[in-house]
């Protein structure tokens, strides 16, 4: 059965609606959004905490344990080296993954569909990002 959702926007000079239509319909699940507390469930039941921002607002803080791969934000789809970076730090494909990014980025959003349509099912964004999780006083590094 195939799964078609509307596409919307504009399309990139030199793709076909054919090729986004098809990327889309590969993932036809809708991401998941988050809470912070909902994250840390998901990072205590073996998932993997993205930190998808740049390298000096990670370095200030960032979700303890979180690997940091701003590269899934940069370019979509990501970069080959990139793809390869996340199959390395998240070992088992079926483990769940929780991008965030700062609080009203949408690059955490777009970083979870990229992963998504790298072929991991379990993938949820947390859109308040590093705000929401230190808010919640819950552990930083």
């Amino acid at each position: 059965m195939n799964h078609w959702v509307p596409v919307w926007g504009r399309i990139t000079v030199g793709l076909t609606p054919w090729v986004v239509a098809s990327s889309v319909a590969a993932n036809p699940m809708p991401l998941a959004v988050v809470s912070a507390e909902r994250a840390r469930e998901a990072l205590y039941e073996g998932g993997v905490m993205i930190d998808v921002r740049a390298r000096q607002p990670f370095e200030a803080r960032t979700v303890k344990g979180a690997v940091h791969l701003p590269c899934l934000a940069e370019a979509m789809p990501p970069r080959r080296e990139c793809s390869d970076a996340l199959a390395s730090a998240v070992g088992d494909p079926t483990r769940p993954l929780v991008v965030f990014a700062g609080p009203r980025d949408r690059s955490g959003q777009r970083a979870a569909q990229a992963v998504r349509r790298l072929g991991y099912r379990t993938v949820y964004w947390m859109r308040g990002g590093i705000t929401e999780w230190t808010a919640r006083g819950l552990h930083t590094q």
